[in-house]
């Protein structure tokens, strides 16, 4: 049986500790038996494909929604994620995604596959 992807709703909205002086953090999740890199980036989906089937997904990877609707399709139910949602997508996981259109910051246990000269 393959992984599940997850949806952690609305993580904001939980209450922070005090970290570091003048900050507060929550640490709401970790990649499980992270070896070697981990990469963070956006990630737009302008919601122009047609669905399509991914199966065995590559790596461990979260992406929080910062704008619209994360939607896919696992074991013929709908799952959806919004703004404030956390999202876990396991490596080995297989889902359908939907065309909808959203906004996330991901972090990906894995290299960095595309870089930006201006960072």
């Amino acid at each position: 049986m393959a992984p599940k992807v997850v949806v952690y709703k609305a993580v904001a909205s939980q209450p922070l500790i005090n970290g570091l002086p003048g900050g507060q953090l929550l640490d709401f999740s970790a990649f499980p038996e992270l070896q070697g890199q981990a990469v963070a980036g956006v990630y737009r989906n302008l919601g122009t494909e047609p669905e399509f089937d991914v199966t065995g997904y590559p790596e461990h990877e979260y992406k929080y929604v910062t704008d619209g609707e994360l939607a896919i399709v696992q074991d013929g139910k709908r799952v959806s994620a919004v703004v404030g949602d956390l999202v876990y997508i396991p490596a080995g996981s297989s889902f359908r995604i939907l065309p909808t259109i959203f906004t996330a910051v991901y972090f990906s246990a894995r290299k960095p596959a595309f870089t930006s000269s201006k960072l």
